[in-house]
C-alpha cells in the first residue's frame, strides 16, 4: 500500500509541475500579446493619461477626506472595542 501510495503521489507532482508551467507559458504569451497589442495600437499613451487623470481624482478625494479623518478612527476604534468585548465575553461561554 505504500508504494502504491508513493507512486501516486509521484505521478500526482508530475501532474501539477506540468500544470503550473502550462498554465505560466500561457499567462507569459497573453501578457506579451497584450504588450504587444498596447505598443502597436498606441493605446499606452491613452492609458497614461488616464491614470493621470485618476491620480488627481484620488488626491482631490483625499483632501476632501482627511478633515473627516479622526471620526472615521474614533468610530473604527469603538466598532474594534466592541467586538473585543463581544469576542471576550463568548470566549467564556
Amino acid at each position: 500500500m505504500g508504494r502504491i501510495r508513493r507512486d501516486r503521489w509521484r505521478r500526482d507532482q508530475f501532474l501539477d509541475l506540468g500544470f503550473n508551467l502550462t498554465v505560466g507559458v500561457v499567462l507569459l504569451f497573453v501578457l506579451t500579446g497584450f504588450w504587444i497589442l498596447l505598443s502597436q495600437s498606441g493605446l499606452g499613451g491613452i492609458s497614461h493619461d488616464a491614470a493621470n487623470i485618476l491620480g488627481s481624482a484620488v488626491s482631490d478625494l483625499m483632501h476632501r477626506a482627511t478633515p473627516s479623518l479622526p471620526l472615521y478612527l474614533a468610530a473604527s476604534a469603538i466598532v474594534a472595542t466592541a467586538l473585543g468585548v463581544w469576542w471576550w465575553a463568548e470566549k467564556d461561554a
